[in-house]
């Protein structure tokens, strides 16, 4: 029975909770995957062959998920751990991103073709 001299405090939402621990379990799942990465396709999650566009909202999910101030009230640790990943994210697009720069690392890293430049006059 409920009595009106007893203290209920109510228990904060599940939704909450689970959502702080998903948090920590994505981060650790992307930080397994990034870390795990041999180029920057698969730190992006995406082959190789993918559409730009592919490219591009892969990049804006991951560094919407890995952004550092999602996980500002964590401990430093795990506030370090995202800005990690969320800079090698930042890093991979900043070749995939750039059409000229994504060619020449395909060709680098896929096709292991070696660009050999002339040298200036």
């Amino acid at each position: 029975t409920f009595s009106e001299e007893e203290d209920v405090t109510p228990e904060p939402p599940l939704e909450a909770a689970a959502s702080s621990d998903n948090k920590l379990d994505l981060l650790q799942m992307l930080q397994s995957r990034i870390e795990d990465a041999g180029n920057h396709f698969e730190v992006l999650g995406c082959a190789w062959d993918s559409a730009p566009d592919v490219f591009e909202r892969s990049f804006r999910d991951l560094t919407t998920q890995l952004h550092p101030d999602r996980f500002n009230t964590y401990n430093e640790e795990t506030r370090e751990q995202a800005t990690i990943l969320f800079d090698k994210v930042r890093g991979a697009w900043e070749v995939l991103g750039d059409e000229e720069l994504r060619k020449a690392y395909i060709d680098k890293e896929i096709h292991r073709e070696i660009q050999i430049f002339p040298e200036c006059p």
